[in-house]
C-alpha cells in the first residue's frame, strides 16, 4: 500500500498493523464504492491465488453470508492454547486465519 510495512516479523504477532491499514484503505472508499465493492484481504508475502477470481466470487457468493474468514489447521503462534479449542471434523481448520477474509 505505498509504506513500510512495521508489523513486526513472524518472532511476533504484529498483526494490529496490517488490520489499521485495512481500514485506512477502507475509510478511503467513497459512498458508491463502499456500498457495492466486495473486498478480499489476505496477507501478500505468502499468498498465491491458484483460482480465478470469478471462482473466489461465486464461491464466497455460495455461502449467503455478508463474510467469510479464512481458517487454518495449525494454531500460531501459541500452540499451547490448542485444547481450549472444540474438536471439529477430521482434516478440518478450526483456526480463525488473520490472513484471509472476505465481505
Amino acid at each position: 500500500m505505498g509504506e513500510k510495512w512495521q508489523g513486526g516479523d513472524m518472532n511476533s504477532l504484529g498483526g494490529g498493523y496490517k488490520v489499521n491499514l485495512l481500514k485506512k484503505a477502507i475509510a478511503e472508499l467513497d459512498e458508491d464504492q463502499s456500498k457495492h465493492s466486495i473486498i478480499l484481504f489476505t496477507d501478500s508475502y505468502d499468498v498465491i491465488f491458484t483460482t480465478p477470481l470469478d471462482d473466489i466470487l461465486r464461491k464466497f457468493k455460495s455461502f449467503n453470508s455478508n463474510i467469510v474468514f479464512g481458517a487454518e489447521k495449525y494454531l500460531w503462534p501459541k500452540q499451547s492454547l490448542e485444547k481450549l479449542y472444540p474438536t471439529v471434523s477430521l482434516n478440518a481448520a478450526k483456526y480463525l486465519n488473520s490472513g484471509l477474509y472476505i465481505e
